[in-house]
This record gives C-alpha cells, structure tokens and sequence, in this order.
C-alpha cells in the first residue's frame, strides 16, 4: 500500500512539473539584419540568426547556429493589429545602432527590448532586417 502511494505521488508531482514547463512558449524564428547593431552590451554583426523571445523569463535572444550571441530583458506590449511581417526597430547608441523594439509576425503583442521607451522606437524604424525566403 505504501508502494502504491509513494508512486501515485510520484507520477502526481512529474505531471504537475510537466504542466509548468509545458505553459512557458518560446517564440523562435529566422531573421536577417542588414547591418550591425547592439543588443544590450553585445553588438551582434550582420547576418541571419534564430531570434526568441522566452515569455517566461522576458527575454529576447539572438543565436546562431550553435551559441547565443546576445540576450536582453524585454516586455511585451499590446497592438492594436497584428504585425503581418516582421517589425523591427533599430535606433542610435553611440556610433551604431541598438534593437529596441520588435514584433514577430502574425503576433499581437510588440516586444520593448532593454530600456527602450515608446516615444524614442516609434521615430527610428529600420528596414535593414529582413526574413529570409
């Protein structure tokens, strides 16, 4: 009998871990970028990587194939219409440029990386990032 319970509790306690794990969604797609930029401390060079954005922990990621090159806090905002292309917003920091805001496309939320505020991304849109075909 004591068997029995010790395993019911058991598969009990893996299914309530499962559920946890299973309710955080990273969100991860290929992206382009057209030119240098920073992402928090890290500048990341031109190219195409896999960016995420975990809503668990609020944070966007830029990868290659094998290592993440860069991550930064960031906070989701509500659009009014859902972005049907890749939204990405770049604006000056120092000599280059930094990610500031961004959307995925056919989500209906925008991403605010860092520091960024509303009124500072909405002047600077970058057209440099492009989704590979």
């Amino acid at each position: 009998m004591r068997k029995q319970f010790i395993c019911a509790a058991l598969a009990l306690a893996l299914g309530a871990l499962s559920v946890g794990t299973a309710s955080a969604k990273v969100k991860t797609r290929k992206l382009t970028f057209g030119s240098d930029f920073w992402l928090g401390d890290t500048l990341v060079k031109k190219g195409t990587y896999n960016v995420s954005y975990d809503d668990k922990t609020n944070e966007v990621s830029i990868a290659d194939k094998q290592n993440t090159i860069a991550k930064a806090p960031a906070r989701a905002e509500k659009r009014e219409h859902e972005a049907s292309v890749w939204d990405v917003t770049l604006a000056p920091k120092g000599d280059g440029q930094a990610l500031v805001r961004l959307a995925f496309p056919g989500d209906h939320q925008t991403l605010v990386v860092g520091e960024a505020s509303a009124s500072s991304s909405k002047d600077s849109k970058d057209s440099s990032a492009t989704s590979p075909q």
